[in-house]
């Protein structure tokens, strides 16, 4: 044994055990804190995916895509269905101001939306903040954000393919032309219900779901330690 270790004493190595012990307790938590962190923002970003993929949703994106290119003054129905779409982007920005998700989460579900809705509609949001300077106040940072994240991301290094006024107009164009339902996929999308109906489970500890629902293994919590209770949707 090493000179040093033999004029240890004992309660020198009580203190260096329990330091050692506390130091892998909080790598431990600190740990599992990040990885339940990251599995609760991909919940909330597919629980919002959900919501946009939805029939009732899409319909609205049509409408507010026809009246992005048309722009009459007198489509109140358009005019609306925009501002929910727009109040969409609004949400997923509040979420990543609080730390809920990410911008890249936000790039990689909804990017290819974001982007040309936000710069179609750049005109509707600067005439509206006017009255209402708080209105959509977070989007612009998430879209500056999930712009940078495409021009890191794409070969050309900048984001022309995307919000260039032809680019805007052919999504536009696509999007009036949304079909209603959503194509069949050959796999099911798991879609995670809202934190108040989950039961999560770790540890053998399981708290029950607010309602019946199959349980199965969701592919961005399972490889976290995780299973919970997820309703299966096949789009």
């Amino acid at each position: 044994m090493p000179q040093f270790l033999q004029s240890v004493t004992a309660p020198a190595w009580s203190a260096l055990i329990s330091t050692g012990a506390l130091i892998a307790t909080i790598t431990f938590f600190v740990f599992a804190w990040r990885r339940d962190h990251f599995s609760r923002g991909i919940d909330a970003i597919r629980w919002m995916d959900a919501r946009f993929q939805s029939p009732e949703f899409r319909e609205l994106r049509q409408r507010a895509a026809s009246h992005l290119i048309e722009k009459p003054e007198m489509d109140s129905p358009g005019r609306e269905a925009l501002y929910e779409v727009l109040n969409f982007f609004e949400t997923l920005a509040f979420l990543c101001t609080k730390d809920v998700t990410e911008a890249y989460s936000v790039w990689h579900f909804f990017g290819s939306w974001l982007m040309p809705y936000y710069s179609a509609s750049k005109d509707i949001i600067v005439l509206r903040r006017k009255d209402c300077p708080s209105l959509w106040s977070d989007m612009e940072g998430l879209y500056k954000a999930v712009c940078e994240i495409e021009t890191g991301h794409h070969p050309s290094k900048d984001t022309h393919h995307v919000i260039s006024e032809t680019a805007i107009n052919e999504f536009l164009k696509r999007e009036t032309v949304l079909p209603t339902m959503p194509r069949p996929s050959t796999a099911p999308l798991y879609v995670v219900e809202p934190p108040c109906v989950m039961s999560w489970q770790k540890g053998g500890l399981t708290r029950a779901p607010t309602r019946t629902q199959k349980q199965t293994h969701c592919a961005w919590c399972f490889c976290a330690g995780y299973s919970h209770f997820v309703t299966p949707i096949r789009l």
